[in-house]
């Protein structure tokens, strides 16, 4: 499979609004987009942090 398939996805669904930042983050994580990628497709930096859920007790 073509390496620029799962770019060309991502991006696509992510301007349709079918995929939001955490859908084009999965495509980070599973090593199939860069992080380079994943901030042309969202105009966003790729924050590993942002992907830990973090509890907050008030």
């Amino acid at each position: 499979m073509e390496e620029n398939w799962y770019f060309e996805v991502a991006q696509k669904y992510f301007k349709l609004g079918e995929y939001k930042d955490v859908h084009i983050r999965r495509f980070v994580l599973a090593d199939r987009i860069t992080k380079l990628q994943f901030k042309e497709i969202t105009g966003n930096d790729y924050d590993e942090l942002s992907i830990v859920p973090v509890e907050a007790t008030i």
